[in-house]
Formats: structure tokens, C-alpha cells, sequence
């Protein structure tokens, strides 16, 4: 069955030296296009279909695709992105600096692997040591009290980039002197 192209389709697909960007919106044809492009290439220029990559966005694009072409007994390399990605690392991983092909992980894994760092973080904050911090003004006797697993980190980050800014401009003032204190030691969340 013969296509029928725009004229804007049709100078991408006959389009042959250079590159080409083609930018449309949903259900425009871009499929179309870059079958007939791919088609047009092996037909009107001799270009084997083995040194044609063509790359889509969706899974369900890349069926379309090599359904559409394998009819026309013309099959090249047809894959996603992340495909193309994970082809080009197991390909070259020596030169990016891995020592072994890395592992791909699929969403199976990854949501395990989140799963179990969840669990993990849990129990770790069941047992972890907080530290009840109060911030009190000499003079005036302002008081800020907070918690905080790391105090001296904590009093670090109150004088230099504190979220209370109130907290913060006063303690930039140097109007009066601060103290930082450890109320109590407690375990848990």
C-alpha cells in the first residue's frame, strides 16, 4: 500500500546528505517518516540496512518499526534509547574504565535494591543516637531547640546556612554571644 507523505515528510525522507532534524508533534507521522526514510536509503542510494541505526522513544515505537520494515524484507538496527545506551556500554565498557561489563539492572531490581536500603534506613533509626540541642542567647535569653544526629555539624551549619533565617541573621549579628548545648542524648527516631 503506498504512503502518502506531505512536502515537508517528503524532503526528510528523500533528504540524503547531511543530517536531518525533523521535529513534529504526536501522531504527525514521525514513524511513517523514518520508515520510508530508512526504505528510500536502501532503495534509492545502496545504503546497506546494517549500517542504519534508527532510534525511537518507546518500545511500542520500535515494534511498529521493525514490523513495518521486516514486510519489506529490510531489517536495521531498531531500538530504543536506553537500548542504545546499554548496547554502547557493554560494547566499550573498556573504554569508559569499567574493568568487567557492568550490570544492567532492569526495574525489578532497582526496586528491591530501594526496598532493602528502605528496611535497612528504618532499623538504622530505630537504634541511631539523636541529640536534643537547645541555642540560647546570653543576653536575651532567645532559645532555639532542634534535634540532630551530628551537634557539631549542626551547630556549623545553623551560623552559615541555617533554614531559620531569624536563627541565622541573629547568630551573623554577633549582637550577643550564643550557646550551643546538648540537652540530652536520646535513641530512636
Amino acid at each position: 500500500m503506498p504512503v502518502t507523505l506531505d512536502e515537508n515528510q517528503q524532503k526528510a525522507v528523500e533528504h540524503y546528505q547531511g543530517p536531518a532534524l525533523v521535529v513534529a508533534g504526536p501522531g504527525s507521522g514521525k514513524t511513517t517518516v523514518i520508515i520510508e526514510r530508512i526504505l528510500h536509503l536502501v532503495r534509492e542510494h545502496g545504503v546497506d540496512p546494517e549500517n542504519i541505526l534508527a532510534i525511537a522513544f518507546t518500545n511500542s515505537a520500535v515494534d511498529e518499526m521493525v514490523e513495518r520494515l521486516s514486510s519489506e524484507s529490510v531489517s536495521p538496527k531498531i531500538c530504543t534509547l536506553h537500548v542504545f545506551g546499554k548496547d554502547l556500554i557493554e560494547e566499550h565498557y573498556r573504554l569508559l574504565s569499567f574493568n568487567q561489563n557492568p550490570s544492567i539492572w532492569n526495574a525489578d531490581d532497582i526496586e528491591k535494591t530501594i526496598r532493602e536500603e528502605k528496611e535497612e534506613l528504618n532499623q538504622a533509626n530505630l537504634t541511631a543516637k539523636v541529640a536534643i540541642y537547645k541555642i540560647e542567647g546570653t543576653k536575651t535569653g532567645r532559645c532555639y531547640i532542634g534535634q540532630t544526629t551530628n551537634p557539631k555539624r549542626r551547630e556549623c551549619d545553623h551560623r552559615t546556612r541555617s533554614s531559620n533565617r531569624g536563627l541565622r541573621e541573629a547568630l551573623q549579628r554577633e549582637e550577643e554571644h550564643f550557646d550551643f548545648d546538648v540537652i540530652k542524648w536520646v535513641t530512636g527516631i
